[in-house]
């Protein structure tokens, strides 16, 4: 196993909010127990931040439209790290409950970032392994349907396996893809595309709760 990947197993990552505002009412919609369900199943820790074991604090001033979305948001507070930043923004800006906050508002948001439970697990600490929809039938079919040999390949008369490593989010999609065993770079390239594209899985469980996955899939390149 190489450095990149050992980090990639071992981090464990986690972040919180707190939110102020002119207004309580949008605080009862961001309180506790919603919104850690809703980062711990959406949050996408940067890949650059968990090498770097970068943390911090990031906060946003966010102004909701006349129907209690938010419409408007500036930074006024920088974590240090402008992916981790980033990641706040779309968290903020994803929250499925920002159309309840007051209208014409302005609310400040702070998003913590630290390393904490929130780590990449292996198919023997899980209970329930990720699964794509319809099972593994259905994964192969999609690999079918959008696999598209390169045609600068075909001449070359390249063909083999490509092995690709991914992490399946709490969410179900694929977050980080690396190529773990190559054939050739563009047919290394159009795998990790495909994989890429993919729609969400089933996520892993343990306990009952989604966790992040690392899970390996092969892509065979064959000319007929």
């Amino acid at each position: 196993m190489n450095a990149k990947k050992t980090i990639l197993i071992l981090l464990v990552i986690s972040s919180s909010l707190r939110i102020t505002g002119q207004e309580n009412n949008c605080n009862n919609v961001f309180d506790s127990l919603a919104w850690s369900e809703y980062v711990y199943a959406n949050m996408h820790y940067p890949l650059i931040d968990c090498i770097n074991q970068a943390e911090g604090e990031t906060v946003y001033q966010a102004t909701t439209d006349s129907v209690g979305r938010f419409d408007i948001i500036n930074q006024i507070c920088s974590s240090g790290s402008r992916t981790l930043d980033n990641e706040a923004r779309r968290l903020i800006l994803g929250t499925p409950w920002r159309e309840r906050c007051s209208s014409n508002k302005t609310y400040n948001i702070t998003v913590n970032f630290s390393l904490a439970d929130n780590k990449i697990y292996s198919p023997s600490e899980v209970e329930y392994l990720p699964e794509f929809e319809g099972g593994d039938t259905e994964l192969f079919n999609y690999i079918r349907r959008n696999l598209e040999y390169p045609p600068e390949v075909s001449e070359k008369a390249v063909s083999g396996r490509v092995i690709c490593g991914c992490v399946i989010e709490k969410d179900g999609t694929i977050n980080i893809v690396e190529t773990l065993r190559s054939i050739y770079p563009p047919l290394d390239a159009e795998a990790m595309r495909v994989i890429k594209k993919m729609p969400p899985w089933k996520p892993a469980k343990i306990s009952g709760k989604n966790v992040r996955f690392y899970y390996l899939i092969p892509i065979l390149f064959r000319l007929e």
